[in-house]
């Protein structure tokens, strides 16, 4: 079981470009320090030069980079966000969708917890239901 969702990172992209047509610049927002990521950013610049748009990346490590990064990302008029989920993404979701929401730019996020705080769509596994089966693991054993 995992929630790493690097290989949806295409798909929520095409998610937001039939969302928000005409969609040409979308904003990424990444942990740096999560080793992850840069696979995620990969995959999602090889889909994003098929849909023909254009990525921008932001880093944030701390909840005060996340308003420096929300700042560079208006003022560069991105029309949409990706947040790429990881802890410190995670444990900001609410902030995230505050601020998405006060800036009026659609955000996706990797789990559907986002979206119950204000955010616009998320893309990923479920939570509830991995901690369901790992309970059915648990139980096996």
């Amino acid at each position: 079981m995992t929630c790493v969702s690097s290989e949806l990172a295409g798909k929520r992209l095409q998610l937001l470009k039939e969302l928000l047509s005409p969609l040409t610049r979308v904003a990424i927002l990444y942990n740096p320090e999560d080793r992850n990521k840069p696979w995620e950013y990969k995959q999602t610049q090889e889909a994003a030069d098929k849909l023909k748009l254009t990525l921008r990346a932001y880093e944030a490590r701390s909840s005060i980079e996340i308003d420096e990064a929300f700042t560079r990302i208006v003022d560069d008029h991105a029309q949409a966000l990706i947040i790429f989920s990881d802890g410190l993404t995670t444990a900001h979701q609410k902030k995230l969708a505050d601020l998405a929401l006060a800036n009026k730019l659609p955000a996706m996020f990797g789990f559907r917890e986002f979206t119950e705080m204000g955010g616009l769509v998320s893309y990923g596994s479920s939570n509830t239901a991995m901690w369901r089966r790992a309970a059915y693991y648990v139980d096996k054993f």
